[in-house]
C-alpha cells in the first residue's frame, strides 16, 4: 500500500490491521471491539499512538517539534514563520508587475462573485485598496517595511475571522503580495530565495494543519 509506505516513511508506524489493509469491515470490528468492556482497547491504543505520530510528522513540515497541534504550538509556529518573512522582507523590496495586478483583481472578483454586497467584509476591499495606494505612493515599489506591516495585518485578520469567504480572500491577497515579493527576490537578491521559499513552504503546510486542529 503506497499510502502506508508514505506514512511509515514519516515515522507513522502505529497502524492497525484495518488501517493497513483499508478493510472497512476490519476497521469497524477493531473500533467495536475496543469499545467493549474488557475489550482491551488495543486498537484504540494503537490508533492514539498513530494520531500522535501523524501530528508529529505534520508539525515537522512546518518546522515544529511536538505531538499535539494545540493553540500554543500553532501560535508559536505562526509567529516563527511570520518572523522569518519579516527578516527576509526587511532587506528586500517588491516591484509591482502585471501579474500582481491580475492576481489582486482575480481575488476581488472571485470574492464579489461569491458574496453579495451587503454581506461583504470591508477588510477585503480595504486591504486591496491599501496595497495599491502604497504602490502609487512609492512609484510601483512595495518597501520591505510596508510589506511586513501589510502581510502581518492580513494574516492576523484572516486568522481572527470566522467568515470563510473573507478569510480565503484576504489570504488570497496575502499570497499575491508574497508572490510578487518572491519574484522580486528571485530577480534582485537570489541569495535569499531559498530561505524565502522555505518560509512559504512551511506557511502553506500550516494552513491545512490549522484547519484540522480547529
Amino acid at each position: 500500500n503506497r499510502f502506508v509506505d508514505i506514512l511509515r516513511g514519516e515515522g507513522v508506524d502505529s497502524l492497525t490491521a484495518g488501517q493497513i489493509t483499508g478493510n472497512k469491515k476490519l476497521q469497524w470490528l477493531e473500533q467495536a471491539t475496543s469499545d467493549l468492556p474488557l475489550g482491551g482497547g488495543g486498537a484504540t491504543r494503537i490508533t492514539d499512538r498513530g494520531k500522535e505520530q501523524f501530528t508529529s510528522a505534520a508539525l515537522r513540515r512546518v518546522g515544529e517539534n511536538g505531538a499535539r497541534a494545540d493553540d500554543i504550538t500553532m501560535s508559536n509556529a505562526f509567529d516563527r514563520i511570520g518572523q522569518q518573512f519579516d527578516g527576509l522582507a526587511a532587506r528586500n523590496t517588491a516591484n509591482a508587475d502585471q501579474q500582481l495586478l491580475g492576481d489582486v483583481q482575480r481575488v476581488i472578483g472571485d470574492y464579489y462573485g461569491l458574496v453579495e454586497q451587503p454581506n461583504r467584509v470591508p477588510a477585503v476591499t480595504n486591504y486591496a485598496r491599501e496595497l495599491f495606494n502604497h504602490l502609487q505612493q512609492n512609484n510601483g515599489v512595495l518597501p520591505g517595511q510596508v510589506y511586513q506591516s501589510l502581510r502581518s495585518r492580513m494574516e492576523e485578520t484572516a486568522r481572527g475571522t470566522s467568515n470563510n469567504e473573507a478569510r480565503n480572500a484576504i489570504r488570497g491577497l496575502r499570497a499575491a503580495v508574497d508572490d510578487v515579493m518572491e519574484r522580486s527576490i528571485q530577480a534582485n537578491n537570489p541569495g535569499d530565495l531559498g530561505a524565502w521559499q522555505e518560509a512559504r513552504r512551511q506557511y502553506r503546510n500550516i494552513i491545512p494543519l490549522e484547519r484540522a486542529a480547529t
